[in-house]
C-alpha cells in the first residue's frame, strides 16, 4: 500500500487507539497542520507531564486562546511566571480588577480628596488624605528642600487680607514663637513668648516692642520690653584694639559724621566733616580738634554756692562772720563771687584778716610761696587805719585768702583783723585762683 492510501474516511471511528500505537511512533511532522484540534483531545488528556520543557512558546498560543475560563483557580502562581514575562503591553485595558486580586491586599485611603497629601495612618493597608499636614519623625525631625535652582516654601492667603505665618512651640503652646506676614498692611512681625517683639512695616521701618514710631522719619525704634526695667541698651562690641563706631551721613558721604570708641586706648571721639572735633579721654578730660595730650584736656566744669567766712589768723575757728558766695570751676580754674554784709567781727578776732572755707583747696603756688588773687574788691565803712590793702593772696599749701597790705625786704605784710571790728561793714569780692 502506498503512502497516503488510507484516508480518514477509510478508518472507522475509534479504530485506532493509543494501545495500537507504540510510544513515540507519531511525530509532529506526521501530523497535518490543524489535524489535531480540541475536539480530538479528551478532557485532561494533555498534562504538564506530557509537555516537554520549552515545547509550548508564545508563538504556539494563538491570541486570545488562553482566557480566564481555561485557567483553574490558583493555576498561575508567581513561580510559574518568568521575570519580565508579564509587561504592561501584555495586559489588556481593564484586565485586572479588584475581583481578580486576592482578598486582604487592598489599600484604603481615608479622607481622600483633591490636592491632599497622602500619609501613613499607623494601620496596615490604610492611608490618610491630609487636609492639614503634620510631620513627625524621631527626636530630631528634619524637612529638607533641595534643588539646583531656588528652593522655597510659598505661603499664600487667598483672601488677600489675612496673614500667613510659621509657628514655633511645643505641646503646651504651639505658637509661642511665630513669623507672621499680615497682607492687609504688608507688615512682617516676629513673635516670642506669645507676643510680637519686632515689626518691619511696609516702608522698611523697624520697631522693637512696639507697633509704631513716634516720628514717621524713624527708621529704627527700640524699647526694652522687660517689665519693671525701663533701661534700653544698644551694645556695640568690637575685638580688642578696634573701634566700635556709628556712622552718620548722607548718600553721597556716608561717613561724614562719626562716633567712635577705641578699645584698649579707652577714648571716645566725635567727628564732623570727616575730622575729629572732640575727644573724651580715658582719664575723663575733654580735648579738642584732634589734641590727644592729657595735660591739655578739660577735665571739669562745675557751678555752685558756698559759705565764705571772714576772721583772723589767730582764732578764726572761734571768731568769724559768714558771708555768701558762688563759684564756677572750669578745669583747675575757680572764679568766686563773695559778699559780706553788715559785718561786725568780734573784737576778740586777732591776727591778720583772712577769708576761709573756700569751695576748693588752692593748689601749690610757684616758687616764692605767695600768689595774688586776681579780681575786684569793693569795701564800705572799712576803717583801714594805717593799712593800705592792695590785694588778697594765697600762701603755698593753704586753703584761705589773706589780706595783703605791703611787701618790704622780702616780707609780706598783712592787714589786721581789727580793721573789721566796726559795725555795718560791707565787702564785695570777686577773684580767681587755681586748684590742685
Amino acid at each position: 500500500m502506498g503512502l497516503t492510501q488510507v484516508s480518514t474516511d477509510g478508518v472507522k471511528n475509534d479504530a485506532i487507539t493509543k494501545v495500537k500505537i507504540p510510544a513515540n511512533q507519531i511525530e509532529a511532522s506526521e501530523l497535518a497542520d490543524n489535524a489535531v484540534d480540541t475536539n480530538a483531545i479528551a478532557n485532561d488528556a494533555v498534562t504538564t507531564a506530557k509537555i516537554a520543557d520549552g515545547n509550548v512558546t508564545t508563538d504556539s498560543i494563538a491570541d486570545g486562546s488562553v482566557n480566564a475560563g481555561k485557567l483553574a483557580n490558583n493555576a498561575v502562581t508567581t513561580s510559574k511566571i518568568l521575570d519580565t514575562a508579564v509587561s504592561s503591553a501584555k495586559i489588556a485595558d481593564g484586565a485586572i480588577t479588584t475581583a481578580k486580586l486576592a482578598s486582604g491586599v487592598q489599600t484604603t485611603i481615608n479622607n481622600n480628596a483633591d490636592n491632599r497629601v497622602i500619609t501613613g495612618s499607623g494601620t496596615a493597608n490604610t492611608l490618610e488624605g491630609e487636609a492639614g499636614f503634620t510631620f513627625v519623625a524621631g527626636s530630631d525631625p528634619n524637612l529638607t528642600l533641595s534643588g539646583s535652582g531656588h528652593p522655597r516654601i510659598n505661603l499664600t492667603s487667598t483672601s488677600g487680607s489675612d496673614h500667613t505665618g510659621i509657628n514655633f512651640g511645643d505641646n503646651d503652646d504651639i505658637n509661642a514663637g511665630m513669623i507672621q506676614y499680615t497682607n492687609s498692611n504688608n507688615a512682617m512681625q516676629f513673635h516670642t513668648n506669645g507676643g510680637e517683639k519686632v515689626r518691619i512695616d511696609s516702608t522698611g521701618r523697624m520697631t522693637q516692642n512696639g507697633t509704631t514710631s513716634a516720628d514717621t522719619a524713624s527708621a529704627l525704634t527700640l524699647k526694652n520690653g522687660v517689665s519693671g526695667n525701663d533701661h534700653t541698651i544698644l551694645e556695640l562690641i568690637a575685638d580688642p584694639n578696634h573701634y566700635s563706631m556709628i556712622y552718620l551721613g548722607a548718600s553721597d558721604d556716608r561717613y561724614r559724621g562719626q562716633i567712635r570708641y577705641k578699645d584698649n586706648d579707652h577714648f571716645m571721639s566725635f567727628h564732623t566733616n570727616n575730622t575729629e572735633r572732640l575727644r573724651i579721654q580715658s582719664g575723663g578730660g575733654i580735648s579738642f580738634n584732634g589734641d590727644t595730650a592729657a595735660a591739655n584736656a578739660l577735665d571739669d566744669y562745675e557751678e555752685g554756692s558756698f559759705t565764705p567766712k571772714l576772721g583772723g589768723t589767730a582764732n578764726s575757728d572761734t571768731y568769724y562772720v559768714d558771708g555768701s558766695g558762688t563759684y564756677i570751676k572750669i578745669g583747675r580754674k575757680v572764679t568766686l563771687s563773695i559778699r559780706f554784709s553788715n559785718v561786725n567781727l568780734n573784737d576778740a578776732a586777732s591776727g591778720d584778716a583772712i577769708i576761709f572755707n573756700l569751695p576748693f583747696a588752692p593748689g601749690l603756688q610757684p616758687s616764692g610761696g605767695v600768689v595774688a588773687v586776681t579780681g575786684d574788691v569793693q569795701y564800705y565803712n572799712v576803717p583801714f587805719g594805717t593799712s593800705n590793702i592792695s590785694n588778697w593772696y594765697i600762701s603755698s599749701g593753704q586753703t584761705r585768702w589773706a589780706g595783703l597790705a605791703s611787701r618790704a625786704n622780702n616780707t609780706w605784710t598783712g592787714f589786721p583783723a581789727s580793721d573789721f571790728h566796726a559795725n555795718n561793714l560791707y565787702i564785695n569780692f570777686s577773684g580767681t585762683y587755681f586748684t590742685t
